[in-house]
C-alpha cells in the first residue's frame, strides 16, 4: 500500500504546467506569464523609439542581406556579401523579416527584441518548474515552492539591468535569439525525459498531450537553430549533458546515447568555418582562424584578462552599477599579476563550490543541485567568448545574457535555501519572497533607468565617455553622433579628443575627413584622409572618403584610383561602387557607370543615392522610362531627397511633361535646393497661361 501511495505521489509531482496538471496550476501559470510579460513591457516601454546604435548601422541598417528576402532562398550571393551569413543565418532572417515589414523604422525591431526577451523569461520559468519534477529533485523540501521559485528566477532574469544591452541594442538580438533556442532545447529535452514518467491527468483528452517524440524532435530542431544563430550555441550539448547528469538517475553512459545527435549537431559551427571557405588541406588553419576574431591579442593574454573580466561580470550581476557599453578595460599579459591571480582564485572557489555541493548533495536539500548546475552553466556558456578565442572587445555586457541564467539560478537557490533554514518554514518562505520582491523591484527600476541612456546616440556615447574618459572610441562615436545631428562644431571637438588620446586612430581621421568634406573644406579633408591611409593602407573607408573630396575638387582621375582601391580591398563596399559609378558618369563612361551602380544596388537594393545615380546614367543613355523608375525609387527610399526631385524634373522636362517637371522643381526648391529653385523659375515662366 505504501508503495502504491509513493508511486501516486511521484506521478502527481511529475505533472507540470506544460501538461496541465490542474485547473488551479494552469491559472497560476497563466497569471505568472502575464506578470512576466507586463513587467518586461513596463521596464522596456521607453525603448521603442531608440534609434540604431553602434554596430546597428553596419549590421542592420546598411546590411544588404536583410533587404532582400530572396537571398535566403539562394544564399550563395548573401554569403559573398556578409562573411558570417551562414553562421548567423537565422538571426539575419529575423532582421530581413523586420525590414520587410517596417524598413528602417526601429520600433518594429525593438518590439521583436522585447518579444524574444519575454519568451526567454517564460522559458526560464517553465525550465525551473520542470527541473523540480526530475527524479533528483522530486523530494526537495522546496517542491511546494517550485512555482514561486520559478517565477522569482524568471523575473530576475527578465528585469536584471545587465540584460538591457542584449535587448535594447538591436543588433544583439542574435544573442537573445540564440538564448531562446538554447533554453527551449533544454526545456524540451527535460520534458522528453519526463514524458515517460508522467500520466495524463484525469479528464484530460489524449489529443492535448505532446508526444515524447515531439519533445525530443523539438529539442533537436531548436539546437540546430541555435547553432545557426550565434557561435555561443556550441556549448549546448555540454549543458544538456550536465542537465542529464545532475537531475536524472541511472548510469550516465547508458542514458547518454540520446545526447549523441546533439554532439553531431554541434559540428555545424566548426564545419561552417572550414567548409564554407572551401575544403582543402589547410582545414586546420581555417579552424584556427575561425577561433580567433582578432590577431592583435594572444590567446594566453586574452585568457588572463578574461579571468578578471568574469569577476567583473559577477560583480555586475550582484551590483549592477556603472554599466557601460564600451568599457576601458586593461589587457593583462601575465598570470603573475595580482589582479589575475586573485580573479583566478575566486573563480576556482566558485567552481569548487559547485563541485562540492554536487558531491555532498545527499547532505543537503536536493534543490542545491540547481546551485551546482547554475555555476557550471555560468562557466560553460561563457567559455566561447571568455576563454582562449581572442575578441577585439575584452568585455561586453550582452555576453552575460545566457550565462546570467545560471548565475541567477545558483544565487537565488542559495539565498532562498539559506532563508528557508531559519525559523518557522512558512515564515521563512514569506521572508524570502519579500526579499526577492524588493530585489526584483530594484532590478526593474535600474533596467528602466539604464534604458534611458539608450534614447539617442548622443546620450549613449556621452555616458560612455563619462565612464571611459581615456578611451578614444567613445569620443569618435560621439563625434559621429554629433555629425549625424548636424552639430559640426561638437563633432570636431570629439574627433580632436579622440586623436589626442590616440594619434594613430585611423577611424577618427577618416571620419573627421568626411566631416570636412561636408563642411566644404576639401583640402583639410584630403590631409586627414591621407594621414589615415599612411597609417593604414588597407583602410577602404578612407579611400572612399578621400575620393569624395577629390570629386568635389574635380580631381576625377585621383578619385577613380582611390575608389578602385576601396572596392579591391572590400568587394562588398556598396558606397564605393556608387561613388565610382558617379565618377564614371562624369567622365562620360556611361556603360562602366551602370555596371558599378548595378553592383552597388545588388549589395544594397535600398540605396537611394545609387538609384538616383543610375537614373542619371539611364538618362544619359536616352532611356527615360528606366531613368524615371530609378528617380521614383530614390524618392520613395529617402524622404526629402531634393537632388532626386531635380533629376526627375529634368527627365520629365526632356519628355515634354512640363507640368510634372515644374511640380518636381517646386518640391526640390521647397526642400532647399538652389538648383531646384532655379529650374522652377526657368520652367514656370515657360508654362502657358490657363
Amino acid at each position: 500500500m505504501r508503495k502504491a501511495v509513493g508511486a501516486a505521489g511521484a506521478r502527481g509531482k511529475s505533472r507540470g504546467p506544460l501538461q496541465g496538471t490542474s485547473s488551479k496550476a494552469s491559472h497560476a501559470s497563466i497569471f505568472h506569464i502575464a506578470l512576466i510579460a507586463a513587467l518586461c513591457l513596463l521596464c522596456y516601454a521607453g525603448t521603442f523609439t531608440v534609434p540604431f546604435q553602434f554596430d546597428d548601422h553596419r549590421f542592420v541598417e546598411a546590411n544588404p542581406v536583410i533587404k532582400d528576402l530572396s537571398l535566403f532562398v539562394h544564399p550563395a550571393a548573401a554569403g559573398s556579401m556578409v562573411p558570417d551569413f551562414y553562421a548567423r543565418v537565422i538571426g539575419y532572417l529575423t532582421f530581413a523579416a523586420n525590414y520587410a515589414f517596417s524598413g528602417t523604422q526601429t520600433a518594429g525591431y525593438h518590439l521583436f527584441n522585447l518579444a524574444i526577451h519575454c519568451l526567454n523569461a517564460v522559458l526560464v520559468y517553465f525550465f525551473i518548474r520542470s527541473l523540480f519534477r526530475t527524479p533528483r529533485l522530486r523530494k526537495s523540501s522546496l517542491q511546494s515552492r517550485a512555482s514561486s521559485l520559478a517565477l522569482i528566477l524568471a523575473l530576475l532574469f527578465a528585469l536584471h539591468p545587465i540584460q538591457t544591452q542584449a535587448v535594447t541594442y538591436i543588433w544583439q538580438r542574435i544573442t537573445a535569439l540564440a538564448a531562446l533556442f538554447y533554453l527551449f532545447a533544454h526545456l524540451a529535452y527535460v520534458q522528453w525525459r519526463l514524458a515517460g514518467r508522467a500520466k495524463a491527468p484525469e479528464g484530460m483528452q489524449k489529443r492535448f498531450r505532446i508526444s515524447p517524440l515531439l519533445w525530443y524532435t523539438g529539442a533537436l530542431v531548436s539546437a540546430v537553430l541555435a547553432m545557426l544563430t550565434k557561435e555561443i550555441s556550441f556549448t549546448l550539448p555540454f549543458t544538456l549533458a550536465l542537465c542529464e547528469g545532475i537531475f536524472f538517475e541511472g548510469k550516465f553512459l547508458k542514458r547518454s546515447y540520446p545526447l549523441i545527435p546533439f554532439m553531431v549537431i554541434m559540428l555545424i559551427i566548426p564545419l561552417e568555418k572550414v567548409v564554407i571557405g572551401g575544403v582543402g588541406a589547410d582545414w586546420l588553419e581555417k579552424i584556427a582562424l575561425g577561433t580567433r576574431v582578432t590577431s592583435g591579442i594572444s590567446r594566453t593574454n586574452y585568457l588572463f584578462t578574461e579571468f578578471r573580466v568574469i569577476v567583473t561580470y559577477c560583480r555586475l550581476m550582484v551590483f549592477p552599477i556603472n554599466q557601460n557599453l564600451d568599457y576601458d578595460y586593461p589587457l593583462f599579459t601575465s598570470f603573475a599579476e595580482p589582479a589575475v591571480i586573485g580573479s583566478f582564485l575566486f573563480l576556482c572557489f566558485l567552481g569548487g563550490t559547485g563541485i562540492a555541493l554536487l558531491r555532498k548533495s545527499g547532505k543537503f536539500d536536493p534543490a542545491t543541485r540547481i546551485v551546482s548546475f547554475g555555476i557550471f552553466w555560468f562557466f560553460i556558456t561563457l567559455s566561447v567568448e571568455s576563454s582562449i578565442i581572442p575578441i577585439d572587445d575584452l568585455i561586453f555586457e550582452h555576453r552575460m545574457y545566457l550565462p546570467s541564467f545560471g548565475f541567477l539560478a545558483a544565487l537565488a537557490l542559495l539565498v532562498f535555501g539559506s532563508i528557508n533554514k531559519t525559523g518557522v518554514r512558512q515564515k521563512a518562505n514569506d521572508t524570502a519572497l519579500v526579499v526577492f520582491s524588493v530585489v526584483i523591484a530594484l532590478m526593474g527600476a535600474s533596467a528602466y533607468v539604464r534604458n534611458k541612456v539608450w534614447q539617442s546616440e548622443i546620450s549613449l556615447w556621452t555616458d560612455v565617455v563619462q565612464k571611459s574618459p581615456l578611451k578614444a572610441r567613445g569620443y569618435n562615436n560621439l563625434g559621429m553622433a554629433y555629425a549625424r545631428e548636424g552639430s559640426a562644431a561638437d563633432a570636431m571637438g570629439m574627433f580632436a579628443r579622440a586623436l589626442e588620446l590616440k594619434p594613430d586612430y585611423t577611424d577618427a581621421l577618416s571620419n573627421r575627413g568626411m566631416l570636412y568634406v561636408r563642411m566644404g573644406d576639401f583640402r583639410a579633408a584630403i590631409d586627414d584622409l591621407s594621414k589615415a591611409l599612411a597609417l593604414d593602407p588597407r583602410h577602404a573607408n578612407a579611400y572612399n572618403n578621400r575620393a569624395v573630396a577629390d570629386i568635389s575638387l574635380g580631381n576625377l582621375t585621383a578619385a577613380l584610383a582611390d575608389l578602385t582601391r576601396a572596392v579591391t580591398l572590400d568587394p562588398r563596399y556598396a558606397e564605393a561602387y556608387c561613388n565610382r559609378g558617379s565618377v564614371f558618369g562624369r567622365m562620360g563612361k556611361i556603360t562602366e557607370a551602370v555596371e558599378d551602380l548595378d553592383k552597388a544596388l545588388a549589395l544594397n537594393p535600398a540605396y537611394p543615392e545609387a538609384h538616383n545615380n543610375r537614373g542619371l546614367a539611364y538618362a544619359a543613355q536616352n532611356r527615360p522610362d528606366l531613368a524615371l523608375k530609378e528617380f521614383d525609387e530614390a524618392i520613395a527610399l529617402r524622404q526629402g531627397f531634393a537632388e532626386a526631385y531635380v533629376n526627375r524634373g529634368g527627365a520629365y522636362a526632356r519628355m515634354g511633361k512640363s507640368d510634372r517637371a515644374v511640380s518636381d522643381f517646386k518640391t526640390a526648391c521647397g526642400l532647399g535646393s538652389r538648383q531646384g529653385c532655379e529650374q522652377y523659375k526657368r520652367n514656370a515662366l515657360r508654362q502657358p497661361l490657363r
